[in-house]
């Protein structure tokens, strides 16, 4: 007697899973023969694993009939008169781009208003450097780089200028509040930290 078989997609179908969930099961070791599911084993192989399952009945898929072509019409002994041109579509609205050829050239009009833009925002740096709004990425690496070293060299030096303040107390609150007077002494110091460059 010939087992039960079913694709993974009715498989999952009947046992109320997904087939990424059923390709999941065969990976892990569900029956597959020849690219189909044995019913019966695949459902004992889950039972063994403690999945649960739906019993839904799947029936095969009924294979569709396709529609019978319709007949062609017969062509017209005589031509129809032509209807008349639509009218010409509005004007492009002010401010939307124009769309580009189907051929994905630029076109001369397209090529000289991105040059234009280019030469626009070129000019609009110049001015807002000028003016001081806008400072150019070297500067700031260079600001920030002597900020971080001015910072090493602060927080290096207070092992040193601390430790016999600090070996002196026992008492822990007192220790807390040197620390804090330091601190607060440091970040006064970098907040005011302007670059010689």
């Amino acid at each position: 007697m010939k087992t039960a078989t079913l694709s993974k997609s009715a498989f999952a179908t009947s046992i109320g899973k997904s087939p990424a969930m059923v390709t999941k099961y065969i990976a892990r070791g569900l029956p597959l023969t020849d690219g189909h599911v044995p019913v019966a084993e695949a459902r004992q192989w889950l039972e063994d694993q403690g999945i649960t399952i739906s019993d839904r009945v799947v029936e095969p898929p009924k294979k569709r009939e396709r529609p019978k072509a319709k007949p062609k019409k017969k062509a017209l002994a005589r031509k129809r008169p032509r209807k008349a041109a639509a009218p010409k579509a509005p004007a492009r609205p002010p401010g939307r781009p124009r769309k580009k050829p189907p051929t994905g050239e630029e076109t001369m009009a397209d090529a000289v208003r991105r040059k234009e833009i280019a030469v626009a925002n070129k000019h609009e740096l110049d001015y807002q450097t000028k003016k001081g709004s806008q400072v150019s990425v070297t500067e700031v690496n260079a600001f920030v780089a002597g900020m971080i070293i001015e910072a090493r060299d602060i927080l290096l030096r207070v092992p040193g200028e601390l430790r016999d303040r600090l070996a002196k107390e026992s008492d822990p609150a007192n220790v807390e509040a040197m620390l804090q007077v330091e601190v607060d002494r440091i970040l006064g110091r970098l907040s005011e930290f302007q670059n010689a460059a």
